[in-house]
């Protein structure tokens, strides 16, 4: 058994010596062949080094064949055949064009930015689209000195054009708003109407008193109703007494029928401001007064109510819900489209119909019509009445602005007796001569 084992492991030896044999026969030509390799191996390399420096020889030798080449001569090539030269700059003609050009190009930019900074009113269209309101007339002024001087016992003031020059063009424009009133769509139902204005010097008063006129001269019974109890001017403009009046009567100390007083005009009565009170707005407020205006409708064809200015003051305001239509009297400048905006606002704001806008001072290329006459500016103001109360237009914040270089230049004074006075807020300015010598050409 012990030999057996022997034998065994004997023949175990053997195997792995077999194994050992193969192993070290497979190394061996393993070496062999990575010998070969590395032969190889430095043989390219030597290849590699061989025909890198070939390469470096030959760029050499190139380089310096170019460069002696290029050094021999110059090469020349026509590309384009030479011409007859022509002159380039500077071409007048061409400066000019585009002087002209850039030139009209700029003056159209500054003309398109006056034209966006511009806010005031070239034509009476453009109020039509700005306020959505009709446009009721155009009204033409004339100047202090050529008003017509009143007749001996005709009381009424020269700002009355429709009694002094019923002929002139002015007073035509006057009864063309009077047409405008009385057949319009609304003309059955606005009987009371009321006459304010965005600031002070814009005529109101004046148109109040004209279409007042105009209106009786027509043959309706019309009553002018005095509403600035702050500045009463209504008396003055007709050459009333101012004993008792409306506030009188809102106080319940005189009847209606004192306070009514007839004119030299037919069917035309005034209802004077009488003792001017020291609460104007409240009076204006009360029902009372709401009440007056019903009884003046039952009595008379027309109710013609002025008030004041109504950005000055919150008493037109009162009047004006109360009233069947508001004409609202303006003057173009360059205030206008603003002041319009807030006054058309106020007025939309409490209710108040708007019926129209009385243009004053517009350029005679704007106007439809009568042809000759031209609008200016006015240049003429009431004096202010020595008030120890009330208010001043154009005192309130920057109103001033908008009126005249001191806003008191509303009225004359009471005590003043020298001079005529005209209608401070809006003296039309005009043509009296003119109207007169037409007169003349008509008698003859």
């Amino acid at each position: 058994m012990y030999l057996k084992s022997i034998e065994q492991q004997l023949q175990i030896i053997e195997r792995q010596q077999q194994e050992v044999q193969v192993l070290a026969t497979n190394d061996d030509a393993l070496a062999r062949k990575l010998m070969l390799e590395e032969i190889e191996d430095k043989h390219k390399k030597a290849n590699i080094d061989r025909l890198g420096a070939l390469f470096n020889n030959t760029s050499q030798a190139i380089s310096e064949v170019h460069m002696n080449a290029g050094m021999g001569g110059v090469t020349a090539l026509v590309l384009q055949r030479a011409r007859t030269g022509i002159k380039i700059s500077p071409i007048m003609e061409r400066f000019l064009g585009m002087g002209a050009l850039m030139g009209a190009m700029a003056g159209l930019g500054i003309a398109y930015l006056i034209e966006m900074a511009d806010r005031s009113f070239r034509k009476p269209e453009d109020i039509i689209r700005e306020f959505g309101v009709p446009i009721m007339g155009h009204i033409p002024f004339m100047t202090e000195q050529r008003m017509k001087i009143s007749a001996d016992g005709n009381k009424f003031d020269r700002s009355a054009i429709t009694v002094h020059l019923p002929r002139s063009r002015p007073a035509e424009a006057f009864r063309a708003i009077r047409t405008a009133v009385c057949f319009s769509a609304m003309a059955g139902e606005h009987r009371v109407i009321s006459v304010t204005s965005p600031a002070a010097g814009d005529g109101k008063s004046t148109l109040a008193l004209n279409l007042a006129v105009s209106l009786a001269q027509s043959g309706k019974r019309t009553v002018l109703l005095e509403s600035d109890l702050r500045r009463p001017k209504v008396h003055k403009l007709t050459g009333v007494e101012n004993k008792v009046g409306v506030v009188d009567v809102l106080r319940g100390t005189a009847e209606l029928e004192a306070a009514v007083q007839s004119t030299q005009v037919p069917d035309l009565f005034i209802i004077p401001c009488g003792s001017r009170p020291k609460d104007p707005a409240e009076l204006l407020a009360r029902p009372e007064y709401e009440t007056l205006l019903e009884d003046l409708r039952s009595r008379f064809d027309y109710v013609i109510v002025d008030t004041p200015p109504i950005l000055a003051v919150t008493d037109p305001a009162g009047v004006a819900a109360r009233v069947d239509g508001v004409i609202v009297c303006m003057r173009l400048s360059r205030h206008t489209r603003d002041l319009g905006k807030r006054t058309i606002d106020s007025l939309r704001d409490i209710g108040a119909t708007v019926s129209g806008v009385v243009i004053n001072g517009g350029e005679e290329r704007d106007a439809y019509g009568y042809g000759n006459y031209r609008y200016s500016d006015y240049r003429y103001y009431y004096k202010s009445y020595n008030y120890k109360y009330g208010y001043g237009y154009g005192r309130y914040g920057s109103y001033n602005s908008y009126t005249s270089k001191d806003g008191s230049e509303y009225f004359p004074d009471e005590n003043q007796t020298g001079g005529v006075a005209t209608s401070g807020s809006a003296q039309l300015q005009a043509i009296a001569s003119k109207s007169e010598s037409a007169e003349d050409g008509d008698k003859a």
